[in-house]
């Protein structure tokens, strides 16, 4: 198992992640800190669960957004059905990195 320290909100959190999967974690944990410092800029200090949840909702709202856009473009088409498809899939995967990168913020913080 991997283990990465990501920073978010301006807190630090300690997470286990599967072999080979931290680069990646890094990424999105970065994706995320920067929907929390734009919010933090434009609506003031938060309370961390409130930065996180909205957070969450702006990147939800992206990732829908993508989706339907995706499917607008395939048209019908089977080759934009496969690519919708294939989209749809990461879509998936990123909802439930995301799941499981709230579920490890719930938890007691580590700070470095």
């Amino acid at each position: 198992m991997g283990q990465v320290t990501i920073a978010v909100g301006g807190r630090h959190y300690s997470l286990v992640c599967g072999d080979g999967e931290e680069q990646q974690l890094l990424r999105l944990a970065e994706y995320v800190d920067q929907k929390a410092e734009t919010l933090s800029g434009s609506l003031g200090r938060l309370s961390e669960a409130r930065l996180l949840l909205m957070a969450s909702l702006l990147i939800t709202d992206e990732l829908m957004e993508l989706k339907s856009q995706l499917a607008e473009q395939g048209g019908g088409s089977l080759n934009g059905a496969a690519h919708t498809h294939e989209a749809e899939q990461k879509i998936a995967r990123l909802a439930e990195r995301l799941e499981s990168l709230a579920f490890s913020l719930e938890q007691p913080a580590h700070t470095s």
